[in-house]
């Protein structure tokens, strides 16, 4: 005989709803046009326990996100050529804070000499086989267009036909919440934008090739216990452990480059030990 689960006291429930809302608040978190202010309000906290997740999530703090803490981190990165580690112990942040302040303000492109390009950064940490990576990429392109225009969100609202929220606009751009035909090509058609050329330059960085690539089978990367690999394990831990789980992800050589430096690692010594956790290696 099955006996019925009781919604209130089912844990795999509560641990989904926890995932999801550590989730938006990571991606809310960065979204600088959301205050700390609005965050608080967002998810009910007050100013101690909203910075506890921080820490406990691993996030930089507000002000390296900021141009501020860009032109500095700039300096130590890209100018004295500093390691994350170093970087971490001179500024005082956990490691892990700064490799993501690093990869927001695509500094990594930067130090490795290559012009700026959202469409390439997206290519190196997108995967095809993960949908969500989709629905950031499309996010992250509807932003860019709003933002080249000088809107802000309510600009863009005031455009808009349907009764649509400035939060709803918020999650489409942060990638958390699906985005219907409709609504893109309404979206579109209010900033003067093809959706046909959107969505070519959305296939384009999800999908686009590059000369090497690493499809990791995430099991084993979080099975694997050399030390050094805790913060890939950390990361792959958390796909898997999504409400869809990503169970293959895709790396090109700038993401190696980066992984290597997050977790204190030649880029040789790391692209060896990932061969033995992927499913695909191509040159």
């Amino acid at each position: 005989m099955t006996t019925a689960k009781d919604p209130d006291n089912d844990p795999s429930d509560a641990a989904a709803t926890e995932r999801k809302r550590r989730e938006a608040f990571t991606e809310a978190w960065f979204d600088l046009e959301i205050s700390v202010s609005d965050l608080k309000t967002m998810f009910d906290m007050g100013t101690a326990s909203l910075y506890r997740h921080v820490y406990v999530f691993g996030l930089p703090k507000r002000q390296l996100l900021q141009e501020t803490g860009r032109r500095q981190l700039r300096d130590m990165f890209c100018g004295k050529r500093l390691t994350v580690d170093e970087i971490a112990d001179s500024l005082g942040h956990r490691k892990i804070a700064i490799a993501r302040a690093l990869e927001f303000h695509d500094l990594l492109r930067e130090r490795q000499g290559t012009e700026y390009s959202e469409e390439a950064q997206m290519n190196s940490l997108a995967s095809a086989d993960d949908f969500l990576s989709v629905q950031r990429v499309l996010g992250r392109e509807l932003k860019k267009q709003r933002q080249q225009r000088r809107w802000t969100r309510n600009d863009l609202l005031e455009r808009l036909d349907s009764d649509v929220s400035g939060q709803m606009i918020a999650t489409y751009e942060l990638g958390t919440r699906k985005i219907s035909v409709t609504r893109l090509f309404e979206l579109c058609l209010a900033m003067d934008e093809s959706p046909s050329e959107i969505v070519a330059r959305v296939q384009r960085q999800v999908l686009g090739d590059s000369p090497r690539r690493i499809r990791l089978n995430l099991r084993k990367v979080v099975e694997n216990e050399r030390p050094e690999l805790e913060p890939l394990r950390r990361w792959a831990a958390t796909l898997l452990n999504q409400d869809k789980p990503v169970t293959t992800y895709s790396l090109d050589k700038p993401a190696l480059n980066w992984l290597a430096d997050v977790c204190s690692m030649s880029v040789l010594d790391l692209e060896t030990t990932l061969k033995a956790m992927a499913t695909r290696y191509v040159l």
